[in-house]
């Protein structure tokens, strides 16, 4: 399928509105393009007034997101014989490590779980191996191959609600999903569907209050336009569950200490408009190889990323937050 270019910023002077609150929004950055893969449109990023939340106010279709990932995104250079399962990890390690900051190490063994945008697969071979009933739904057409060989269960399609027995999953979870989702209130609505009541819903996104997306600006690797649509504050996340009816019970910020050193890396290899990343995509473009890049390497010898992880969590402005939502 043809990609076009789909962007809607408020047609014929009408007022882009928050699709969590429906506040009115200003631009927080225009002419935003993907920094990583290529594909050459550009979007404006809106912050809402009233929540804060932020969004892109694209309109792809359900087809035109499934040929977006597959096309540009890079896991159809996936190699299957690679494939394992995401492995146990506890211990002060996994704490400096940032391990917790994924919604799937959340999840007790011997549940029912839906992974939503579960990618390759390797959290539902971890649930597996945990006893668990395992089930993924990914857009990315790519990743049926691993499945079928890894015989995991992966439904091809966006999520909606309707792909799957109502009141069924103990548990769902969206590690870094939530925010690739044109209409946030139409997700949460389709999760209340499936989850059993008294069911756990987490949710592993960007936070776009972090001190990184302040110091970075339209550079901040998080905004990972288009691909990233929404940018859910504590108090967007608290309406769109509500609206729902579902409620938010916690909130931590708990951020992947390889996360800083990607940020370094991207800044260091920030692509022009429609161009690859040498960091993201190194198959593809060639890297020339920078000062920068040395310094990068050296801090993370140092675990400098991991110590300045762990203190911006600590402070409450990582840049993952996981929110924990419960089906009453």
């Amino acid at each position: 399928m043809a990609l076009t270019t789909n962007y809607d910023s408020g047609s014929a002077g009408e007022p882009v509105l928050c699709p969590v609150c429906h506040g009115a929004t200003e631009t927080l950055f225009g002419d935003v393009f993907d920094d990583r893969y290529g594909y050459p449109d550009l979007f404006d990023l809106r912050k809402c007034r009233g929540c804060g939340h932020k969004h892109v106010p694209a309109n792809f279709t359900a087809a035109e997101l499934g040929a977006l990932y597959t096309t540009y995104y890079p896991r159809k250079n996936f190699d299957i014989a690679s494939f394992q399962a995401a492995p146990e990890a506890s211990g002060f390690r996994a704490w400096l490590n940032g391990e917790r900051g994924s919604a799937f190490r959340w999840v007790p063994p011997g549940v029912k779980v839906l992974d939503i945008g579960c990618g390759i697969g390797q959290t539902l071979a971890y649930h597996q191996k945990r006893g668990c009933e395992a089930v993924g739904i990914e857009a990315d057409d790519n990743v049926q191959a691993i499945a079928a060989r890894h015989n995991l269960k992966i439904v091809n399609g966006v999520f909606d609600g309707t792909q799957f027995e109502s009141s069924y999953f103990d548990y769902v979870t969206l590690d870094q999903v939530a925010e690739h989702v044109m209409d946030p209130l139409a997700l949460m609505r389709g999760v209340h569907r499936v989850l059993k009541p008294e069911g756990t819903v987490i949710v592993t996104t960007p936070n776009p209050d972090s001190f990184g997306a302040g110091l970075y600006g339209r550079k901040w690797l998080n905004w990972h336009v288009p691909y990233h649509m929404q940018f859910y504050t504590r108090r967007s996340m608290e309406i769109a569950a509500r609206q729902a009816g579902l409620a938010l019970k916690g909130v931590r910020t708990i951020t992947a200490s390889d996360w800083q050193f990607y940020q370094w890396r991207h800044v260091a290899t920030f692509p022009r408009r429609g161009e690859k990343s040498a960091f993201w995509c190194p198959d593809d473009v060639k890297d020339p190889g920078h000062r920068s890049d040395r310094l990068v390497d050296k801090a993370r010898r140092y675990r400098l990323h991991r110590v300045i992880s762990r203190v911006l969590d600590g402070l409450g402005i990582g840049d993952n937050r996981v929110f924990f939502l419960r089906k009453p």
